[in-house]
């Protein structure tokens, strides 16, 4: 299986995306040059049009690693591709891209990867 995934750094997605067996969350810091994923947190807490401390988001999530939560760093230097194994499955995990993309009437960025399981 392989399977391109764009996930976005904006309050108006989710920086989430299940593929295959993993979660792969969006995590900071984040760059025009660099990304931080991690795989597989626990997921204690998500909410649709979220408020907090005042602030109006259109979604709020919360996790924590566990024994099994992997964090990647990916940029276009030393960090390009990772591959891991989750539950006795094999994954490469590939940054295609890093961009921006105009979200009402904001630009936000983007990263962009394939991921492939084997």
């Amino acid at each position: 299986m392989i399977k391109t995934i764009k996930i976005f750094a904006s309050p108006f997605h989710a920086p989430v995306e299940v593929v295959g067996d993993i979660v792969m969350v969006l995590h900071g810091p984040t760059s025009p040059i660099s990304a931080v994923v991690i795989i597989d947190p626990n997921i204690q807490e998500y909410e649709e049009d979220a408020c907090t401390k005042g602030l109006k988001r259109k979604q709020l999530i919360v996790t924590t690693n566990t024994k099994g939560t992997i964090t990647l760093k990916f940029d276009f230097s030393d960090n390009v591709k990772h591959d891991i194994c989750v539950d006795d499955k094999n994954y490469s995990i590939r940054l295609l891209n890093i961009g921006q993309e105009k979200i009402q009437g904001q630009f936000f960025s983007f990263y962009e990867f394939n991921v492939e399981s084997f």
